[in-house]
């Protein structure tokens, strides 16, 4: 089952920088909500995997409505560190700096 999982979240992973494009640019004013849909469907929500033992978090700024930057945050939980670690280089990548959170670690 963990290579099932593991599977479908680099699938999705690949899907989601296509969809954002080869340049990676910072999220602009505009952005916020289309970056958030993106990476959340990505995200294995931690209530609905009670049992993964690894939890990221993804924490940063994105470009703001007016303007202005907004904190934008991701959690999700894994079934295996090399599956957390994949999707947090990805949202990392994609969330502004300065990053307030960037881990990987045990749930548990």
């Amino acid at each position: 089952m963990k290579r099932i999982f593991g599977g479908l979240l680099s699938a999705a992973t690949v899907a989601a920088a296509l969809a954002v494009g080869a340049s990676g640019a910072q999220a602009d004013s505009t952005d916020r909500l289309m970056l958030f849909s993106q990476i959340a469907p990505i995200t294995p929500l931690c209530s609905r995997v009670p049992n993964a033992p690894i939890i990221g978090r993804v924490a940063g700024t994105t470009g703001g409505f007016s303007g202005g930057n907004q904190h934008i945050s991701f959690v999700g939980c894994f079934p295996s560190m090399a599956d957390c670690e994949g999707w947090r280089r990805y949202v990392a990548g994609e969330v502004g700096a300065p990053l307030r959170q960037n881990v990987c670690e045990p749930r548990f």
